[in-house]
């Protein structure tokens, strides 16, 4: 009996040593680095009106030299782009993707205005036309421009307007088995928007939703169809502290987005440096509570 309870123990150790080394070469597959640097220009990165342009009184005026901003409205951007893809083989005939990226937003003109954007998601291939995806967005910090601070001691005083957004996001998409190369996406987001200690009024957590109708053409053209619901839940102070703040604190922002978009995508096979053209039309209606 002893004997048959060690040739068991033997088979069961070698079995597990297999597995586990069929799992390490599952695993030990190259990861794909990509990247990539852009370049742009925007003529009014601080978003100044045109009467703040043209503003004629100095003491209405909004001060153009902010701290570590030069005294002009526009700047060329320079965005670097670093981005991880690793497809480990967990599941047979099934792709798994870990993504990872951050990119760098750099205006030379504005320091303040610069910022990080990065990405964490998990994909799984289940068929032809359907995944399955799942992560989150980060923007730690994102530089407006000066305001006003009513709700302050000082209201007339400016102060610096930022906030921090960190989406979490989830998707999945399968083809349409009675129309050919054509397959739906169902996309959902929940993001929380916050600003820094002036502004906190104007913090929201937003809720999206997503339907997307796609068609791949047999020339490779693409079109899509799609409409999106967002719903932005304005979180200021209320209850029964709500009278120590001013009217901007305690009126309520919240809105919704209603948005139908259309688009369809030429593939070009004969020309060397274009890839695709494409049009986009979008309706959108917003309205507050």
């Amino acid at each position: 009996m002893a004997g048959r309870t060690i040739k068991y123990s033997w088979l069961l150790l070698i079995g597990s040593l297999l597995f586990s080394q069929n799992m390490i070469n599952r695993l030990r597959v190259p990861i794909q680095i990509r990247t990539a640097i852009g370049f742009g220009y925007d003529n009014n990165f601080l978003r100044f009106s045109e009467g703040d342009i043209n503003c004629q009184s100095p003491d209405k005026c909004p001060d153009l030299i902010e701290q570590g901003i030069k005294s002009t409205l526009d700047s060329p951007i320079i965005k670097p782009m670093l981005k991880l893809k690793y497809s480990p083989v967990i599941i047979d005939g099934k792709t798994t993707n870990f993504v990872a990226s951050v990119s760098y937003s750099h205006f030379t003109h504005g320091m303040p205005k610069s910022y990080f954007i990065t990405n964490l998601s998990l994909e799984f291939k289940l068929r032809s036309y359907s995944w399955f995806k799942f992560g989150i967005r980060d923007i730690p910090r994102y530089y407006l421009r000066n305001y006003h601070d009513r709700d302050g001691e000082n209201p007339l005083d400016y102060f610096e307007c930022t906030f921090s957004s960190q989406k979490y996001f989830a998707s999945y998409s399968m083809p349409i088995k009675s129309v050919p190369r054509t397959w739906i996406k169902i996309y959902s987001d929940f993001t929380k928007e916050y600003f820094n200690t002036y502004f906190t009024e104007f913090d929201f957590d937003k809720y999206m939703i997503k339907i997307d109708m796609n068609h791949r053409l047999k020339s490779k053209h693409r079109m899509k169809l799609s409409y999106s619901h967002v719903n932005a839940d304005n979180i200021p102070p209320h209850g029964s502290n709500i009278y120590l703040y001013s009217v901007e604190t305690a009126f309520d922002k919240s809105y919704y987005i209603d948005k139908i978009q259309g688009e369809f995508v030429y593939i070009h096979n004969k020309l060397k440096n274009i890839d695709q053209t494409g049009i986009s039309i979008h309706f959108e209606k917003r309205e507050y509570y």
